[in-house]
């Protein structure tokens, strides 16, 4: 979430190079993000892990063209077709599906659109499928007699979600309980999201130790919440480096009122 590609590319480029199926991915993912578009750099290492199995990697082959290596006449041994691809990916699906793979079944989702897939994904307590189908549920997909009972669906699956470790449904569940002005439930989520490296969480943890915030009820405590913020600044995203710089100066400026105060009584 940091987005410090540039950092990663070496350390994925070399673990993909040597084989590791889930760098070659995430190195397609970045050759991607940087072209927005999947070029030949970018389906290279996608095949690379699709050949391994990875049905991911499989899942953006099926939806992108191989129409311009086929044009050249440069197209590797290895290349399928978007369809040979597909194929592929429904055949592993399944057969991992079958055995209870929850992952699977998510997948299975994304490929087909089938509500089963992600409904069946979500009972076999697959976090990131959980979320996804408390958002389609607040959307007012599925059947339900009465709308509390929805609710109930959506919370549920929501801290479910949560309490499985998935960072954006600990987001999600801490933004709903900052709305309910639980303040226990809303500590305990910022320490945990905080921990598991979270940049919302980082931010939010900052703005809270330093006092910026009525949202929140922490103890004071202006050395974590600066450095904290100083972590977020070290981040990509311009969003979030702009506001955890604006944090630091915040919280600077809080130090040294402290440090004078301090000074005056001493003098």
């Amino acid at each position: 979430n940091m987005r410090r590609g540039s950092e990663a590319e070496p350390l994925l480029e070399l673990a993909a190079r040597a084989g590791d199926r889930d760098s070659q991915y995430f190195l397609g993912e970045l050759k991607r993000s940087q072209r927005f578009r999947v070029d030949s750099e970018a389906r290279y290492w996608y095949e690379q892990a699709a050949h391994q199995g990875d049905v991911y990697a499989m899942m953006r082959l099926i939806t992108s063209s191989d129409q311009n290596c086929r044009i050249l006449q440069n197209c590797a041994a290895t290349t399928r077709s978007p369809h040979e691809w597909l194929e592929s990916a429904l055949t592993l699906g399944k057969e991992r599906a079958q055995r209870g793979d929850g992952e699977a079944m998510f997948q299975l989702y994304w490929i087909t659109q089938s509500f089963y897939w992600l409904e069946k994904s979500a009972k076999s307590g697959f976090p990131e499928a959980q979320l996804r189908l408390a958002s389609e549920y607040s959307k007012g997909k599925g059947f339900f007699l009465f709308h509390g009972r929805r609710l109930r669906a959506i919370d549920g699956l929501v801290t479910a979600s949560a309490e499985a470790g998935y960072i954006p449904a600990m987001e999600a569940l801490l933004a709903k309980v900052i709305r309910r002005n639980n303040q226990k439930a809303v500590a305990y989520w910022l320490e945990k999201l905080t921990d598991e490296g979270s940049l919302v969480g980082i931010v939010l943890s900052s703005v809270a130790m330093a006092h910026l915030s009525d949202e929140f009820r922490h103890p004071l405590d202006l050395v974590k919440a600066y450095g904290l913020a100083l972590v977020a600044t070290q981040t990509e995203r311009s969003d979030y480096r702009a506001r955890a710089n604006e944090l630091v100066a915040q919280i600077s400026e809080k130090m040294n009122l402290v440090v004078r105060g301090v000074l005056w009584i001493i003098e």
